[in-house]
């Protein structure tokens, strides 16, 4: 082959690959953020995710936490409209149930990247968590993981020194306090973060 040929092949492979690696999205740093375009969708649930008594009483565990760190997007069942968001998460204070409060737990919250896009999928009226943000989360457990998939399942704080004098997080704790009773509550089900089941 032609010399000349051969180093203007390297030149286009080269830039090819100088393009694909500055295309990589930096997921961790626009998750959660106005950084990029989000697609909104419809969903029922078994829940009314407005009332939050319902969403209490169906989630296993309430507690507020920081997210330290985004992990991964995975889609179920290799769909791209299927994308799920696993955080891992310092547990700060436990509301309902018992996490170990001795590592992060790993949390996976329903929507996220879509595959080969620069677009996040994410239900109506819900949200995304990015780094360093506090939450109460609601999480019920699905294949032994903590697992949040509606909308109030997950909800901002602003403060980790004041958050208990929030209205968000005064609004949960109301919510709390009572029970639906047509409403399914697994507290026998049990998270390997659990701090009876780590015993």
């Amino acid at each position: 082959m032609n010399r000349s040929i051969s180093i203007i092949i390297i030149v286009i492979l080269s830039l090819f690959l100088v393009a694909c690696s500055k295309s990589k999205i930096d997921v961790a740093g626009v998750i959660g953020t106005d950084k990029m375009s989000i697609e909104r969708y419809n969903a029922s649930f078994i829940i009314d995710p407005d009332n939050l008594s319902e969403v209490t009483t169906l989630s296993t565990y309430v507690f507020v936490g920081q997210v330290e760190k985004y992990e991964k997007t995975e889609y179920i069942n290799g769909e791209n409209d299927s994308p799920v968001t696993y955080y891992s998460v310092k547990v700060i204070e436990n509301i309902k149930g018992k996490l170990t409060q001795n590592e992060n737990v790993t949390l996976s919250k329903a929507g996220g990247l879509r595959k080969n896009t620069n677009t996040f999928l994410v239900c109506n009226e819900d949200i995304l968590p990015h780094e360093n943000g506090l939450y109460i989360f609601c999480a019920t457990i699905y294949n032994d993981e903590l697992y949040c998939f509606a909308p109030n399942m997950v909800a901002s704080l602003d403060d980790i020194n004041n958050y208990k004098e929030e209205n968000t997080y005064k609004k949960y704790i109301t919510a709390l306090e009572t029970i639906v009773e047509d409403i399914p509550n697994e507290t026998d089900v049990k998270s390997r973060y659990d701090i009876g089941k780590q015993k």
